[in-house]
Formats: C-alpha cells, structure tokens, sequence
C-alpha cells in the first residue's frame, strides 16, 4: 500500500507548490482600431491613415485597466527595446512621467506628442468601457515640439497583471498617417508652458502699474537692472532658499516675468499655452472677486532656454488677445 501512497503524494506536493503549471497562459494581448466618423478603420500590418479630424481609438481591455499611450514623431521608439523590460529601465514608460489629460463632458481628450520621460495615461473616468472594450476619444493633438510631419507613432501599453514590466504581449506599436490641412482640425490644442506665479503685496516701487506689462532678463546686467528697480528682495521666499530670478544661468536661459497691474481682484490664471505652428504665447486673465488679499500684483514668470524662445507674450482679457508693454531693462 505504501508503494500506491508515495507517488500520488509527490504528484500533490508537485501541484501545491506549482499551482499555476495546471493553468492555460494568460492571455495579455488586445486588439486596436480607429473609428472616425461613423467608420471602423482597422489598423492593418500595424498602420491606418485618418483626415484631418476628431477620431476614436478603439482597445479591447476586458479588465478595464489604465492605458498607456506614447506619441511620437518617428519610429525610433518602436525598436528601442527589447521585451519583457521595467518600466523604469526605459524612456517610453518610464514611472511618475505621465499625463493625464482631464476629459471634457463628452469624454474627449488631448493627446499629447511626448518627448521621452512623457507619455498619456488614459484612466478609466478619461473614456468609454463598453462591452469589454475601451474607447478612447480625441479630439486634438498637442504638438509640442512642432515636429509632426505627417504620420504619429503611438505605442500602447496595457499592464495586463500589474507588475510594471512590459511584457511583449502588453505592447502595440501602430502608425497613424493624417493628412494635415491648412486650417487644422487635429493640431489646434493648447499646448500648456510651465511656469510659476504668484502675488506681490510689496508694491511701493514706482515700476508697478495700472496696466499689464512684462520684463525680459537675458544677461548678468539685466539681472542686476532687475533688482535695482524691483528690490532686492524679490523672488524670495520664507519657504525656499532657491530665488529663480538671481539663480538662472543667463548663459542658457531667458527669463520673463508679466505683471498684473495693481489690483484687489486680477490674476493671471492657471499656467499660459500656445497652439501648434503659432507663436503666441498666452496668459489667460480672470477677476476674483474673493480675493482677501488687500492690493497686490498679481505675476508670473517664465524661464526658457534661449535656442527655445520663439514666443512672444499676449495676454487674453475677456476673450481680447493684447499685447502686454516691454519694460526694457536699460
């Protein structure tokens, strides 16, 4: 009886310890199309062509997980890596890089053409889960570095069993060529301009205004100008040590800054954007009538490197695009 016993014992503790041996493979791979209007367009051999307007892209994603998009330019990410790999170990999906676009009411997004270390993560409040597929809505693109010409690579990744690896079945790449018109559809998005703001309570300097103006610092003498006129106390902050205006390297950088004029209830709102192929750089305006801060004004500054300062400054004031006045420091 002992001979029949020991096997079958083996065969169990073999099953225990290895449960997963008795399981079929997971299945982590997805199917991606196009819809635009009214039309499936299926991705065939890895490529589509579109017009030049609103499209959805379609995802079979049964386990409604967060989808992963990189936008790119050119191909070079497609053959970059080899899978599996971390997601820290590359460029595409590398972790805390990511933007989330907010959807409109009609859960349309902004798709972002990334530079590496950026890519889209489309969460499930961002799109439609239907029927085991997710539909992912745009409704324009953001150019951010004016390089499309003619045909956007997106690569898609799924984290199927959320491990942070990519896994060669959680990963498409797909080329989208759109014919770009003259009065474009697709790229008229808002491309946002990191910068930082806030309000000045010590306006006893007589530079400060009743009207929008900003100054441009682009060397040592500049930067000294700007003290001597603005006090030398300005930029810094009980909380940092770090003071933008007087730490910038000139020989790299620019650096402007726009002033509100003096005021109890203006701000320059939320961070300023262009739109791609125009170079209008603009600072929305709004009126807070809540404001308890006494008399202030209300800036922004924004540091740009100097082979990148192709923009000039235009506030928008209830819709009215103006041109703010140049303070020169001379």
């Amino acid at each position: 009886m002992k001979k029949v016993i020991l096997p079958i014992f083996f065969i169990l503790v073999f099953f225990i310890l290895d449960p997963c041996s008795s399981l079929p493979p997971v299945d982590n791979t997805f199917e991606v199309k196009l819809r635009q209007d009214n039309q499936i367009i299926d991705v065939l051999q890895g490529s589509c062509a579109i017009s030049d307007n609103k499209f959805e892209i379609l995802i079979t994603n049964k386990n409604k997980r967060d989808i992963n998009i990189f936008a790119y330019h050119s191909d070079e990410m497609f053959t970059k890596y080899s899978y599996p790999i971390k997601c820290d170990k590359t460029v595409i999906f590398h972790p805390a890089t990511f933007i989330i676009d907010n959807a409109d009411e009609n859960k349309e997004i902004t798709l972002t053409i990334n530079r590496e270390m950026q890519y889209n993560v489309i969460t499930p409040d961002k799109r439609i889960d239907d029927n085991g597929m997710s539909i992912i809505k745009i409704k324009d693109i953001a150019d951010t570095d004016d390089k499309f010409d003619g045909v956007l690579y997106l690569t898609i990744f799924i984290d199927q069993n959320n491990n942070k690896r990519i896994e060669d079945s959680e990963i498409k790449n797909i080329t989208i060529a759109i014919n770009k018109s003259r009065n474009t559809t697709l790229f008229k998005a808002k491309i946002h301009i990191s910068t930082m703001g806030g309000w000045l309570r010590d306006i006893n300097y007589p530079v400060f205004s009743n009207d929008y103006f900003f100054v441009k610092i682009s060397n040592e003498e500049e930067k000294r100008r700007f003290f001597e006129l603005f006090g030398q106390n300005y930029g810094d902050a009980t909380y940092s040590t770090t003071n933008r205006i007087r730490d910038t390297d000139y020989s790299r950088n620019n650096m402007y800054i726009l002033f509100s004029p003096i005021t109890t209830e203006i701000e320059l709102y939320n961070n300023p954007y262009r739109y791609s192929g125009e170079n209008k750089l603009i600072f929305d305006t709004r009126i807070n009538h809540n404001s308890n801060r006494g008399k202030y004004v209300f800036y922004r500054e924004y540091r740009v490197e100097k082979n990148k300062d192709l923009y000039e400054i235009w506030i928008n004031i209830n819709g009215i695009l103006k041109r703010p006045r140049e303070l020169k420091l001379q």
